[in-house]
């Protein structure tokens, strides 16, 4: 079984490729399938004739694309079948949900991160839920001591982990530093420009994980910082109410700066870390039980 994953460039993360994608490629390696990546700087002609390259070189039996821009621009050939997931922002963001609609018509299978992002896009036929999983292997719990040590980290300070990039307006820095400022001691550090292993070495070192952001699907720094059983302070964005839900120490909360204070301000005098690695093993979420859902996914369709 080949499978070609085609998905945005990214100048920001390592390889070029968002870290959850590479994480789903490396599973499905693992179980025996054969997937190239190829990486789309530019929706144009240009990239087309490389797309077209690309599969002339390795001859998948199917494409895999990721996110519903780049499912629409890859399903533009008509000769290799096209499975398009849809990660939330292709659903969530009016200016491209007409394109991802066409992709999801012309996908052979269109997959949904969650149910809510399925419903939202009206897609009827040929659907499936299957969320991004993680990977356990590298986001687990260690001694919060010991991560900061590993990463140069003051030991008598309060960390919180931004959930992104400070110049991303969808993650909602502001209210953020909004609230982080209400704090004399609490350092906000921003999620940008680190290794896989350097994030879950961050995510056990920091004191809690901060997501404010405006819209998501189902936001992968929830589930990693669940995974190092992080307490995790989030908005009600995407399915974090589902996965949050029973998760000791960690809360959704409305887009309220005194009330995401309050919480933080909790977790920060009761010192003690979250059981959301429970959780994540209870939903099914770790990269290895995805990557055979999707072996299997591909299997049904090329026969």
């Amino acid at each position: 079984m080949k499978v070609l994953f085609v998905c945005r460039f990214k100048s920001s993360y390592t390889g070029h490729v968002a870290p959850f994608i590479a994480d789903q490629a490396e599973a499905l390696k693992a179980i025996g399938v054969q997937v190239a990546i190829f990486k789309i700087t530019a929706y144009n002609w240009q990239n087309y004739r490389l797309l077209l390259k690309n599969i002339q070189i390795f001859q998948p039996d199917l494409i895999h694309a990721h996110y519903g821009i780049t499912g629409f621009f890859t399903n533009l050939q008509r000769k290799v079948p096209v499975v398009t997931t849809f990660h939330g922002s292709d659903i969530n963001d009016s200016s491209v949900r007409r394109l991802s609609k066409l992709a999801c018509k012309l996908s052979v299978c269109s997959v949904f991160v969650t149910p809510e992002l399925l419903y939202k896009s009206g897609c009827k036929k040929n659907t499936i839920v299957v969320p991004c999983g993680v990977d356990t292997r590298i986001f687990k719990p260690i001694p919060r001591q010991e991560a900061r040590h590993q990463l140069g980290l003051p030991a008598d300070r309060y960390l919180v982990l931004f959930g992104g990039s400070f110049d991303n307006p969808v993650k909602n820095a502001r209210l953020a530093f909004e609230v982080a400022n209400q704090f004399d001691d609490l350092r906000l550090l921003e999620l940008k420009g680190y290794s896989r292993h350097e994030v879950a070495l961050l995510m056990n070192a920091v004191d809690l994980c901060l997501l404010t952001s405006h819209s998501e699907g189902s936001p992968q720094f929830v589930k990693e910082a669940m995974a190092c059983d992080c307490p995790v302070v989030a908005m009600p964005v995407g399915d974090v109410d589902k996965l949050l839900t029973g998760v000791s120490n960690s809360f959704v909360v409305n887009y309220e700066p005194e009330l995401i204070r309050e919480k933080i301000e909790w977790i920060l005098k009761l010192q003690q870390r979250s059981d959301g690695s429970k959780k994540i093993n209870e939903l099914g979420v770790n990269n290895q039980l995805i990557a055979e859902r999707l072996k299997n996914l591909y299997l049904k369709i090329s026969q």
